[in-house]
Order: structure tokens, then C-alpha cells, then sequence
């Protein structure tokens, strides 16, 4: 079954037969029901031709959410990149001035000490520290490099 587009002069020829055709109450009733048949048809065809406004609305705004999910997720590689890179260079420093390596154990400005597991792919955080806890609650959190130090006074300030 092919869809067509009714055309006015179809809808023409069709109240003429129906004229033709019958007479008295029968002509009222099949014109009655010839014009709800038209009207159903131009409704459905209006609503066809807004559900693929819509359809294309939708796919060039998941085309444009795809696009910018894919920029953000690029850039985040990239710094991550970026920073592996300066790790691996001795370039990523502490607050002291020694590079920062992974497997290290840094401490942090409060005292904490730090176990250095992974680079951090966010904005303003260079890598990962792992936290243990005394109760053995473990902590992993990013950090800034030059939050860190590798060596605590014995007061338990930094270095």
C-alpha cells in the first residue's frame, strides 16, 4: 500500500461520484463520511509531516551532543597524555622541587600521606593518591603536584 498525497481535485472526483451515485439520505451520508475520511487523512498527513520535523530535530541534536561529548572526552586525553608525558620527562614537580614518580608515597599539606597510583585526566588535578587510613579505610582522591611533598619535617610540616 503506497502513500500518496491526496490531491483536492481526487477529493472533487470522488464528491462528484458520491452525487452520482446516490440520492436523498444515502448522498448526505456518504458525503458525511467522504469529508471525514478527507480531513482524517490531511490530519494524519500534517502529523507525519511533524513527527519527521521532529525526527530530524532530534538526530541533529544527538549529532551535535555526540560531537561534544567526543571534543570533551579528546581533550581529557589529552591532557592526560600531556601529563603522562611530563611524568615520565621528571617535569611534573612537587612543592619541593623533585619530580613526582608513580609508586611514591607523597604527603600532602595536612600530613597525609599519599600513594601516588594514576594521572588524573580532569582540569586542575596532575594525579591519583591513595589514602590509607589507620581503620584501613582507603581514600583515592586527585591531586595537584604541587600540593605534595616528599619529605615531612618532624613537626609534620612540609619540607
Amino acid at each position: 500500500m503506497g502513500k500518496e498525497k491526496i490531491e483536492e481535485k481526487d477529493v472533487r472526483l470522488l464528491r462528484y461520484a458520491v452525487e452520482q451515485a446516490f440520492d436523498g439520505a444515502m448522498r448526505d451520508g456518504a458525503l458525511a463520511l467522504l469529508n471525514r475520511l478527507v480531513d482524517s487523512a490531511s490530519e494524519a498527513a500534517n502529523l507525519e509531516e511533524e513527527l519527521l520535523n521532529l525526527k530530524g530535530e532530534y538526530q541533529r541534536s544527538m549529532e551535535n551532543s555526540k560531537r561534544g561529548a567526543f571534543k570533551r572526552l579528546d581533550a581529557a586525553y589529552k591532557r592526560k597524555c600531556r601529563r603522562e608525558k611530563r611524568m615520565a620527562k621528571g617535569q611534573m614537580l612537587c612543592a619541593d622541587g623533585k619530580p613526582v614518580m608513580f609508586g611514591e608515597t607523597l604527603y600532602g599539606g595536612d600530613g597525609r600521606d599519599w600513594l601516588i597510583v594514576g594521572i588524573a585526566g580532569a582540569w586542575s588535578y596532575d594525579v591519583y593518591g591513595l589514602h590509607v587510613a589507620h581503620d584501613g579505610k582507603k581514600e583515592k582522591k586527585p591531586l595537584r603536584a604541587e600540593w605534595l611533598v616528599h619529605e615531612l619535617t618532624d613537626a609534620g610540616e612540609e619540607v
